[in-house]
């Protein structure tokens, strides 16, 4: 019976390390009134800052969206998710989201989840000033 008892204490040791080597998973997500567009071809941006919640170290796992159109009459609606790297200000790793207003990806998989967030969006044609009346959400998920 001893013998039993020292396996079976073994064995949810070994259970206890290998769940505490398992990374914890999270997420945080903005939503956005779109900015405001004045005129034509111009670029114009939602900026998101990643809570100070986010864990030291914690790692990008998945980029989401969800990004309006505007009512405008504009013929052409292109849209950018950006990130940029903690303690920058160049959002240099963009994905196109013109085909894809609701969508996923993993291109920043693996990033500082301390980085910051961009939406940007460029009308052309349609009529100006356009005041929106839709949201742009991002979540951002995470392991640490």
């Amino acid at each position: 019976m001893k013998k039993i008892v020292k396996l079976t204490t073994w064995a949810a040791a070994v259970l206890l390390a290998q769940a505490s080597l398992a990374a914890t998973t999270d997420s945080w997500t903005s939503n956005k009134l779109a900015p405001n567009v004045v005129i034509a071809q111009t670029e114009n941006s939602n900026f998101y800052t990643t809570p100070i919640s986010v864990p030291k170290g914690a790692l990008i796992t998945t980029v989401s969206w969800d990004v309006g159109l505007y009512d405008n009459g504009a013929a052409g609606q292109f849209f950018t998710v950006c990130y940029a790297r903690r303690y920058t200000t160049s959002y240099d790793i963009c994905y196109d989201l013109t085909n894809m207003r609701v969508g996923s990806t993993t291109l920043f998989k693996g990033l500082d989840a301390k980085g910051q967030f961009k939406i940007t969006g460029v009308l052309s044609g349609g009529t100006y000033p356009v005041y929106p009346r839709h949201r742009n959400t991002i979540t951002v998920e995470y392991q640490y």
